[in-house]
C-alpha cells in the first residue's frame, strides 16, 4: 500500500536553501513548494493544504517566527519547524510557545532535517488518528 505524497511548505529567503530542502524533501517522495518570504508563504497556505511547514525564522520583512504564529493561527493542525543560523537570537522555549514543534540550526545535517520532518509527521498523523 503506497502512501500519498506529503505537501510540504518551505520559506527561506535563501535560494539555494530552497532548492537544497527541495531537493532533500522530494528525494524523500515529498511535494515541495519553496517560496522566498513570509507573506508568500502565508499566501501559499491558504492556496494549498500542507502536511508541513518549514520556515527559516530570519525572514526579510515578516520573520519566520511571526509567520509560523500566524499559520498556526490559521491552521492549529498543521506542524512547523523552524531552522535558523542564528539560533543564538532566538529563546526555543519561546519558539515553542508560537507552535513551533522542531528547531534546526544552519547548517543541518541531511540526517537531522529527515528525522525532523519525519518526526512531525508522524506527530500529526497520530493527532489525526486520535481525533478520529
Amino acid at each position: 500500500m503506497s502512501t500519498a505524497p506529503r505537501r510540504i511548505l518551505v520559506v527561506d529567503d535563501d535560494p539555494a536553501i530552497r532548492r537544497l530542502f527541495e531537493v532533500l524533501l522530494g528525494g524523500e517522495g515529498n511535494l515541495c513548494t519553496a517560496v522566498g518570504t513570509a507573506e508568500d508563504g502565508l499566501e501559499a497556505a491558504e492556496e494549498h493544504a500542507f502536511d508541513l511547514a518549514i520556515f527559516d525564522l530570519h525572514l526579510p520583512g515578516m520573520s519566520g517566527a511571526e509567520a509560523a504564529f500566524e499559520l498556526r493561527r490559521r491552521h492549529e493542525d498543521l506542524p512547523v519547524i523552524a531552522v535558523s543560523g542564528h539560533l543564538d537570537k532566538w529563546d526555543v522555549d519561546d519558539l515553542h510557545d508560537l507552535g513551533i514543534g522542531k528547531v534546526l540550526a544552519k547548517p543541518f545535517k541531511r540526517d537531522d532535517l529527515l528525522l525532523a520532518v519525519s518526526d512531525m509527521l508522524e506527530e500529526r498523523s497520530g493527532r489525526a488518528a486520535s481525533a478520529e
